[in-house]
């Protein structure tokens, strides 16, 4: 659907709906084949449906969502809609936590005007488990860190869990994906809250890009990186004006650590790095002495003129160790081509 200027709910449930008010009431609809929802430039849509406390969507694999700037969930309720002024967008979700997305696959956000509605629901591990994509675009009111805080009260059990076929464990998030692309959140300010820092991240994902993104100091810490350095394969970074480094090792991750190995990380999948159009960046990585990319075929690095070196080390002393972009005590190249 898209252009439907006054279009308020795709479906309602209206007063002669409910049995001419002899009580009947419709407590759940499924919609079992329905496989991808696309809605777009739609003025006055608040909601997909409204109404109705539980909505099954077992096929759904695809959910695009653009320029819905009244959206206040995708299945709202009445509290959800209300215009009291003490109703605080922070208490309310784009998904609830009964619509159990299971099949998502593909989840497009893009031009939502408060993104928080997405944010407070982002890490439910029921709505996303097997999410392969995400791809979230010019969004406004973006949280500064685009997972805040891991939500523990709707995990599938272990039981729904063997019953899918899923051996990944219960507390990693997103363990199914693949593709993760951020572009035009102007009050991103890194991947992941310090809350997070410990939490298995994107096991598979294999491809990341990161653009316009204007108030991004850094992408994520080390300890996150770990999780899904040893699947990526394409990282892009461009257009973000005030990136510093694109993995840094943070404080809580080097008390009581031993440094060996926290501040050593490998790529061991990457092929191809693009650095483009950072004029704040000073390195890609602080914080880690040793760094591999034993596959890298292709690095790009352009327009990045404040950048001291590739990799910066713990003490952040770099004259003696690399007195060139790339040191040979911290990085390690076998069939890499830069320009």
């Amino acid at each position: 659907m898209w252009g439907c200027k006054k279009l308020e709910q795709v479906f309602l449930l209206e007063e002669e709906n409910l049995g001419g008010g002899r009580g009947i009431q419709i407590d759940k609809v499924r919609f079992p084949r329905l496989e991808k929802i696309q809605l777009y430039n739609l003025e006055a849509l608040n909601g997909f449906c409204n109404g109705i406390h539980n909505i099954q969507l077992p096929s759904l694999h695809t959910l695009t969502i653009s320029k819905l700037p009244n959206i206040r969930g995708f299945f709202p309720n009445d509290d959800s809609l209300s215009t009291e002024p003490n109703h605080s967008a922070n208490t309310q979700s784009l998904f609830r936590k009964e619509d159990t997305l299971r099949s998502l696959r593909h989840l497009e956000p893009c031009y939502l005007d408060d993104a928080m509605l997405f944010h407070n629901q982002l890490l439910s591990r029921c709505c996303f488990r097997k999410l392969d994509s995400l791809s979230m675009s010019k969004c406004k009111n973006v949280a500064p860190c685009l997972f805040m805080d891991v939500v523990n009260d709707d995990a599938p059990s272990a039981k729904d869990e063997e019953e899918q076929g899923e051996k990944v464990s219960e507390t990693s998030l997103f363990p199914h994906l693949t593709k993760l692309i951020l572009s035009d959140l102007p009050d991103l300010r890194s991947l992941v809250s310090q809350n997070m820092q410990k939490v298995p991240f994107g096991y598979n994902l294999k491809a990341v890009y990161v653009g316009f993104c204007k108030r991004l100091l850094h992408f994520s810490s080390l300890a996150v990186a770990r999780t899904f350095a040893q699947q990526v394969e394409n990282m892009s970074f461009v257009v973000c004006n005030e990136m510093k480094h694109v993995f840094v090792l943070e404080e809580n991750e080097v008390e009581g650590a031993d440094q060996s190995q926290i501040c050593d990380i490998q790529f061991p999948m990457l092929r191809k790095l693009k650095l483009s159009y950072l004029p704040a960046m000073a390195s890609f990585c602080k914080g880690a002495n040793n760094i591999d990319f034993p596959n890298l075929n292709e690095i790009y690095i352009s327009a990045s003129n404040n950048l001291k070196g590739f990799v910066i080390p713990t003490d952040g002393d770099q004259s003696s160790d690399m007195p060139y972009l790339f040191g040979s005590k911290a990085f390690y190249f076998e069939r890499a081509l830069y320009s």
